[in-house]
C-alpha cells in the first residue's frame, strides 16, 4: 500500500467547560480547628477532625433545609405570584 499518512491537525486546548463570573453567595462558617502550618517549607491546611463533623452537620442541615420539596415549592409559587 502507497498511501501516505494523514498527519493530524495541530493541537488546540478548548476549556471542557468554560465558565462565567461566579455569582454565588458564599458566607464564611466560624468554625474552630482549622489552621495553617508549615510543612517543607510549604504552607498547607490543618483541620482538626471536630472542625470536619461541624462542616458536614452545617452541609446536611443546609440540604435538608434549603433543597427539601416543600420549601422549593414555596419559591416557586413565590416566583408565580403576580
Amino acid at each position: 500500500m502507497n498511501a501516505q499518512a494523514k498527519v493530524p491537525p495541530a493541537f488546540s486546548y478548548t476549556p471542557m467547560f468554560p465558565q462565567g463570573d461566579d455569582t454565588t453567595p458564599y458566607r464564611k462558617l466560624d468554625i474552630a480547628g482549622v489552621s495553617t502550618i508549615e510543612v517543607d517549607g510549604r504552607t498547607v491546611l490543618k483541620i482538626a477532625p471536630e472542625a470536619l463533623s461541624a462542616l458536614a452537620f452545617e452541609a446536611f442541615h443546609e440540604v435538608s433545609h434549603l433543597l427539601r420539596p416543600a420549601h422549593l415549592q414555596q419559591l416557586a409559587n413565590i416566583l408565580k405570584d403576580p
